[in-house]
């Protein structure tokens, strides 16, 4: 992707901390911008330039 972030982890308090820290998350949603968003919250994961262009991977982990 165009970016240095290979994704981002998030966890059940990613918006909270967002929110301590004046974002609203729904805001960046609407914007389609949750780079920003995860980049301030520190959740993204970044490795550089990979030189791969596969950007719509989705993994979900569900626990009981």
């Amino acid at each position: 992707g165009p970016t240095k972030a290979a994704g981002a982890l998030i966890d059940p308090h990613t918006v909270e901390r967002g929110g301590t820290l004046g974002l609203n998350a729904s805001e960046f949603l609407n914007n389609n911008d949750s780079y920003h968003f995860l980049e301030k919250t520190e959740d993204l994961l970044v490795t550089g330039p990979t030189g791969t262009n596969v950007m719509d991977v989705r993994l979900v982990l569900i626990g009981d």
